[in-house]
């Protein structure tokens, strides 16, 4: 059986999910690694390559292609669609995910299989036993280089600091300052007792580098390399065999029983995250998730909220550190009545009074709370069991091209699920390019995004479908109408060179503007377009964009061909002056030729 198909994973328990490679001959998932969108990108011991995603609340796995044996995989963190594939040959491999026929591009300089890779800013530190070499990853040449010698090399990190950091099979840790390569620091970890060191993880924000030693964790200022505290595990658990660091308070450590745990460097807390075999464990760049491959090969999903259930167990503290707030200090308010005054607060923010005034004095919406805004003007229900029910199954009916693979099955699960509800979507070929910009705006709320497209199909999009599949003819009339009331020799010209509203307004309204403006410019007309809830603005705009851009009609266009390639291609026309030229349209235009009359 081959996976080249979306097939959603196992549920083993609440918000859990277990990936496990099907058909008889013995294949195991080797590697794993999250991308900047928390999607997952795992090899087999085969070396083809799945693409994991979050759809529905549920986790999905689809085979993408032969990836080839690795040593680590990691995505280029400057080029998000190339996975960096280390090889048992010493070279790394840069492999574009987004077409996987064998194109890619090496960089070398190892003698012995590269076996960790991290990242700062654009550079890279890839370690191998022997040597660890600094990368630039836009240049693709080496930088600095660390011959160990004799030694051997554990483990080698650069932070988000840009602190490199080398862990020796001696028990000592060599490091250097990103900005000055040619100064270096010596920690012999010995004298602290540390004997025995497994493992080096710094920080998220490159504060902190913690050591994992045979019955203790090391932590140390990744500035001084001073100790500020240590955590004695031996009550707690087995020998710690490996550590992560998803944030500056957790730490979870897999131990030499093959369980991981979580500790909370504050508390002290200990939670048992999987008691299966584990022997790796992996988070995600947000935290919200942790995956664990297990000894037998199968991948494990777990949700990242690590205070969930935990039992706490005290670890005797050998330095005297305080972290901050004690444990012993009383609380305001439990997680959960917390979050629930953080939703009344927002609600309360985003009113749409206050929502109109933001974007009176701004133009705009924050783009990081674009896609929140947007979901709260529109009341989107988010009816998640209704999506579900719409795609029990495997969702592989639609093929849709794309360059980028997870968009391109975010696009097909959504127009998908679009044609169930309703067949005659089928036929409408314009529906992908419709869909496709909202699809990436909520591309981390598929529900959200059916949602709030099907609302701008009832609303925005009225009457479309009268004479489908052929253009909305008695639209395109009202925008003919509005045009010849507003500039009559404007269409006049059009009409002298044969051009009808199937020329100039229909590519505009059936991509909804994503077609002729960038991707900023588009969202900041969405925003307006949105926030004022008249469907009939929509088709004020679309007037405007021909008035706009009434002096190149005149002076360029000839042909009926020059039409078509300018009004399918990006302007540079604002959407601010789309919208004043708009609003001015809707105050001149009559009420017998103004939309609403028929709408």
């Amino acid at each position: 059986m081959v996976l080249n198909s979306l097939r959603k994973l196992q549920k083993t328990g609440e918000g859990r999910f277990r990936a496990v490679l099907p058909g008889p001959t013995r294949c195991n998932f080797q590697h794993v690694t999250f991308d900047s969108e928390e999607n997952v990108i795992a090899v087999d011991s085969k070396g083809q390559g799945y693409l994991v995603q979050w759809i529905a609340s549920a986790w999905w796995i689809k085979q993408i292609g032969p990836i080839g044996q690795a040593t680590f995989i990691k995505v280029n963190p400057i080029r998000r669609s190339e996975l960096m594939v280390g090889l048992d040959s010493g070279d790394i491999k840069l492999l574009d995910l987004c077409s996987l026929k064998g194109q890619f591009r090496t960089l070398q300089g190892h003698k012995e299989p590269p076996t960790h890779a991290s990242s700062y800013k654009n550079f890279c530190l890839t370690t191998s036993r022997r040597e660890a070499i600094l990368w630039d990853l836009a240049a693709q040449k080496k930088v600095h280089r660390l011959r160990s010698g004799k030694t051997s090399i554990r483990k080698g990190l650069i932070s988000s600091r840009g602190t490199i950091g080398i862990l020796y099979e001696t028990d000592a840790i060599q490091s250097w300052a990103f900005g000055d390569l040619s100064r270096e620091k010596r920690v012999d970890l010995i004298p602290f007792g540390a004997h025995r060191a497994r493992d080096l993880v710094f920080t998220p924000d490159g504060a902190r580098a913690i050591i994992c030693t045979r019955n203790k964790i090391l932590i140390f200022n990744a500035t001084t390399w001073e100790v500020e505290d240590s955590v004695d595990l031996s009550d707690v658990t087995s020998s710690p065999k490996r550590a992560l660091a998803p944030s500056s308070e957790d730490l979870i450590v897999l131990s030499e029983d093959r369980k991981s745990r979580s500790l909370n460097l504050t508390t002290r807390a200990v939670t048992v995250i999987s008691p299966e075999n584990v022997r790796k464990i992996i988070a995600s760049p947000q935290g919200q998730w942790l995956i664990t491959l297990t000894c037998e090969g199968h991948l494990c999903f777990v949700p990242g909220d690590l205070k969930k259930g935990a039992k706490k167990v005290e670890a005797p503290r050998k330095i005297n550190y305080k972290f901050g707030k004690s444990p012993g200090d009383p609380m305001s308010h439990e997680v959960p009545e917390h979050l629930n005054c953080i939703r009344g607060e927002v609600r309360e923010v985003l009113k749409l009074d206050k929502l109109r005034s933001i974007l009176r004095a701004f133009g705009e919406f924050p783009e990081r709370h674009r896609p929140v805004i947007w979901k709260n003007l529109l009341k989107i229900p988010e009816n998640r069991e209704a999506f579900v029910a719409l795609g029990n199954g495997s969702l592989t009916g639609l093929t849709i091209g794309l360059e980028d693979r997870s968009r391109q099955i975010l696009l097909e699960v959504i127009v998908g699920r679009l044609v169930q509800f309703c067949p005659m979507l089928s036929q409408c070929q314009f529906l992908s390019e419709m869909v496709f910009p909202f699809a990436v705006i909520f591309r981390r709320e598929p529900v959200v995004a059916l949602e709030f497209i099907l609302i701008i199909l009832w609303n925005f999009c009225q009457r479309w479908f009268e004479y489908h599949p052929l253009p909305p003819i008695n639209v395109l009339n009202i925008i003919e109408n509005v045009l010849g009331e507003v500039d009559p020799g404007l269409l006049e010209f059009y009409c002298r060179k044969g051009v009808t509203a199937s020329e100039y307004a229909w590519p505009l309204m059936r991509s909804l503007f994503s077609e002729v403006m960038e991707g900023p410019e588009w969202m900041v007309l969405w925003d307006h377009l949105v926030t004022l809830g008249r469907p009939t603005m929509l088709l004020f705009c679309v007037v405007a964009y021909s008035v706009c851009n009434r002096t190149v009609i005149f002076e360029l266009m000839n042909r009926k061909e020059d039409f078509e390639v300018f009004f399918g291609t990006q302007g540079q026309i604002s959407a601010r002056k789309i919208l004043r030229v708009a609003e001015d349209i809707e105050r001149r235009v009559t009420e017998r030729n103004h939309p609403k009359k028929y709408l």
